[in-house]
């Protein structure tokens, strides 16, 4: 049977009956009044009046994925801070995460559409809920694979910040808490740096930390600005411990805010790496001055030492060559 004609009676209203029914069934009714004909197509006259019903389970789906997203991240700050040691800036945490969510995502919505299809396929063939018809049109199953997707997508935003937070150095912070008390005055500091080297490139890491410097000796613009820059090889826990020493300008320069800093990769037993240290003692400028913008030298360090990590083999090789050199005693010091 393919079209079904149902003569109204005399005076019915045409118009409302065709179009109500319309609705009703999602189906195209063709009405005629004895003077014309009339099309009322079901998309014409859809509503998604039950749009609110799916609001909720979004939410729920949202909220989950974000407990979810947001445990990972508490979970694994101790595996940040390795990411952190290995070089990998905050940015490329929050990438891994995002990454992360990204797979969630498709295997979330490819499982779900393939185990959508095999459940309703069951259900017909055993015939468990007979009169029900599930209707996977491409269009339906299209739109709700993206919504799925982009639910995860947007719960992940917020914990992926929170790794990048998580994996953003607190500089002020460990300066502070690290200064050394010299008196009754905090003129100097020792820190850590999140960066670890390995036995081969220990001269190579100094070698391009000394270009930097180099290239910023006597220069009054810029961020920081170096004078008495030398390098040397003293011995740290048994072992040799390469060194550069230089006098730091900080800008603003007209404050004359300066210290004299040493940055050396020491052997660290406890930990068994080589690991990057920074010292410095204030050498001229305010006390309160000099607090506020080492911070900022400690940062630039930071960003230099992260640059390391995208050279390439051939970069690395001539830094090697031009380490050797340089902590070399017989090819004297930097």
């Amino acid at each position: 049977m393919r079209s079904i004609a149902i003569r109204l009676p005399a005076g019915a209203d045409v118009d409302g009956e065709a179009a109500g029914y319309a609705r009703r069934a999602n189906l195209t009714i063709l009405g005629a009044d004895g003077a014309a004909v009339t099309l009322y197509a079901a998309l014409n006259t859809s509503q998604l009046s039950a749009a609110w019903q799916i609001v909720v389970p979004i939410l729920l789906a949202t909220v989950m994925i974000l407990g979810t997203m947001m445990g990972s991240v508490y979970e694994r700050r101790g595996e940040i801070a390795v990411y952190n040691s290995v070089g990998l800036s905050p940015t490329n945490v929050a990438a891994l995460f995002v990454a992360e969510a990204a797979v969630y995502a498709v295997v979330g919505a490819g499982v779900g559409y393939l185990l959508g299809q095999s459940v309703a396929k069951l259900l017909h063939l055993t015939g468990w809920l007979p009169g029900l018809t599930l209707n996977y049109t491409a269009g339906s199953a299209i739109l709700v694979t993206v919504l799925t997707m982009l639910i995860v997508l947007v719960s992940a935003l917020y914990p992926a910040r929170q790794a990048f937070m998580a994996a953003m150095p607190d500089v002020e912070k460990e300066v502070d808490a690290q200064a050394v008390q010299l008196g009754d005055a905090q003129d100097a500091l020792c820190i850590w740096l999140p960066f670890v080297a390995t036995p081969g490139h220990i001269l190579a890491m100094q070698a391009y930390l000394a270009e930097f410097l180099d290239s910023v000796q006597g220069v009054t613009i810029g961020q920081l600005a170096v004078d008495n820059l030398a390098a040397s090889v003293p011995a740290f826990g048994g072992k040799s411990a390469p060194t550069l020493a230089f006098r730091a300008w900080l800008s603003p320069f007209d404050l004359g805010v300066s210290h004299d800093a040493e940055l050396a990769i020491l052997w660290r037993a406890e930990h068994g790496v080589y690991q990057y240290h920074l010292s410095a003692t204030r050498y001229s400028g305010d006390r309160q001055n000099w607090r506020r913008l080492t911070p900022r030298f400690v940062q630039l360090i930071r960003k230099q030492l992260l640059m390391w990590r995208i050279l390439g083999p051939d970069d690395q090789r001539a830094y090697e060559d031009a380490g050797s050199r340089m902590f070399n005693p017989e090819h004297g010091s930097a």
